[in-house]
């Protein structure tokens, strides 16, 4: 019988500042405080690892009468999670003073997992916060396909991305590459706002052994921020890894 995929279910109350990271590699955050939490499922296959896997909050602060929930689930089975992690439920096991940052890691495995990152074969490597020419050569040739609406070149740019989706959810229609460029095609057809970006502005943080780059803005903001004319929102930080003998956008 095939599974269903692995999902994670994320709750925290307002007023929460936090990043959560998966082997070492950032895939949440909030930066500054909102006045509103968030519930949210979604599928995790591509954040994970065959076999051990680890999970760290850093939480710069939360309200300790809204709890912060993050499980992980087989097939959809929130009754049964292959690993919880619960906030500040976590401080009866801890002989720590409660305050502010909150740092703490855990681990757990995940049974049946095929899908194998490409990012867990590339070389490690040493780069500076301000990133090597490579990683902003990468991430400057994105953001020139948003400013002039090149859907194609868009998903050219993406391409690594889109493979690797594809390949976790085997071949999912909402994560098929011509489904999915086809989807950029439309919403990129009547121009696209874009913040502008520079090299100045973005911070390269090495991760999973310098294995990953990930990227966002000096002031906490994401690097790619584009609204479409119809009010749709697209920001998201960006991941590189090396492949191919390049550096490129992998999630």
């Amino acid at each position: 019988m095939t599974r269903g995929p692995y999902t994670y279910t994320l709750s925290h109350g307002p007023d929460t500042v936090v990043r959560l990271l998966l082997n070492d590699i950032p895939f949440y955050r909030v930066p500054h405080q909102r006045d509103r939490g968030i519930t949210e499922t979604c599928p995790v296959d591509h954040w994970l690892v065959p076999g051990l896997n680890t999970f760290d909050i850093e939480l710069a602060f939360a309200e300790e009468r809204y709890f912060i929930t993050f499980s992980i689930e087989e097939s959809y089975d929130r009754e049964h999670p292959i690993f919880r992690y619960e906030w500040p439920r976590v401080y009866r096991t801890l002989p720590i003073v409660r305050q502010f940052p909150f740092v703490h890691g855990s681990s757990f495995t995940v049974p049946d997992l095929t899908f194998r990152s490409v990012h867990l074969d590339a070389p490690c490597s040493a780069f500076p916060l301000s990133g090597n020419e490579a990683q902003q050569r990468a991430v400057m040739r994105l953001y020139d396909t948003l400013l002039r609406a090149d859907a194609d070149a868009f998903m050219d740019a993406m391409a690594l991305k889109t493979a690797e989706l594809n390949r976790a959810y085997d071949g999912h229609p909402l994560v098929n590459p011509d489904k999915v460029r086809g989807q950029f095609r439309e919403r990129f057809s009547r121009g696209l706002t874009v913040k502008p970006v520079s090299v100045d502005e973005l911070v390269f943080e090495s991760r999973a052994d310098g294995r990953v780059a990930y990227v966002t803005r000096k002031d906490g903001g994401q690097p790619i921020d584009v609204e479409t004319p119809t009010g749709e929102w697209m920001a998201h930080d960006l991941w590189l890894t090396f492949h191919n003998g390049d550096w490129r956008v992998f999630r």
